[in-house]
């Protein structure tokens, strides 16, 4: 009864859904957006494998349960990828967790890919700034150090962070 319920939940608001009775492996938690777990799911450590989901923030996890609120989750309700649901309202709740979800991991994701590009950007620049240096220490002021950079650039045809990379790779005393 309640996998139909489930299912018809899911479906009506265009989610697929797989349901198992079956021990899922944390391994294929990347094959799905989010994991709900009925309170009657038999599981050793049931608590510790939630738990051990939400922490290490692996897949967004729904618990259902008559009674949501008792045990272990009241600890786990201040993590973003948690939500204890009960039973008896799962028809609205769990179609707005499951959206809430998915705008969460939007914002992340993205949050993460800005992060990405700006240690990179960070890093292309430390890249510069120590090639610079190197060319001032041979001589030339931090003006021609930078016209040195964006000639050799424009010559390789390549972008002056790649460039400043070379330059440091090729000075004497590298390897």
């Amino acid at each position: 009864m309640l996998q139909i319920r489930l299912r018809r939940i899911l479906t009506d608001k265009g989610h697929s859904a797989e349901i198992t009775n079956k021990p899922t492996r944390v391994d294929d938690m990347r094959f799905f957006d989010v994991l709900i777990v009925h309170s009657s799911y038999r599981i050793t450590n049931l608590a510790g494998f939630i738990e051990n989901l939400v922490l290490k923030d692996a897949i967004p996890v729904i618990f259902l349960s008559m009674n949501p609120q008792s045990g272990f989750l009241p600890k786990l309700n201040r993590y973003p990828g948690f939500a204890a649901i009960d039973e008896m309202k799962m028809e609205a709740e769990l179609p707005i967790s499951i959206s809430l979800f998915e705008k969460f991991r939007k914002q992340t994701g993205a949050l993460k890919q800005e992060n990405l590009d700006l240690r990179s950007k960070a890093e292309n620049e430390r890249i510069f700034r120590e090639c610079k240096e190197y060319l001032i220490s041979t001589g030339l002021s931090e003006a021609e150090a930078h016209r040195q950079i964006q000639k050799a650039a424009m010559d390789s045809k390549t972008n002056k962070y790649v460039t400043a990379a070379r330059i440091l790779r090729e000075k004497p005393g590298n390897s």
